[in-house]
């Protein structure tokens, strides 16, 4: 967040889902934290910046309430695909430049 309170928002549209992340990697949310209610699941592309000007779009898995619109990740996984994906551009960029 910025100093006066305002949030940074990437492109011109409102968010289509509330985001929470779940730094616990052995707790699950089979219901909302919000409302109580059971969470589902849903596939939907998430965008993360990695500096400096990276952007890496997972076709991730999440938890979902349709009450709410809360789109629960969970942070280790997260963190997998990523570690994934560097080790995969390491290997690519090893691969050009001994080529």
């Amino acid at each position: 967040m910025e100093k006066n309170g305002v949030r940074k928002q990437f492109g011109c549209l409102p968010p289509k889902y509330n985001f929470c992340l779940n730094p616990y990697s052995e707790l699950r949310f089979s219901r909302c934290p919000d409302c109580q209610n059971k969470t589902g699941q849903r596939k939907l592309p998430l965008l993360i910046h990695v500096e400096p000007m990276n952007l890496i779009a997972l076709n991730y898995t999440k938890r979902y309430c349709r009450r709410c619109d809360l789109l629960i990740g969970h942070k280790h996984e997260i963190e997998q695909h990523l570690t994934k994906c560097s080790s995969r551009s390491m290997i690519l960029k090893a691969i050009k430049i001994s080529a």
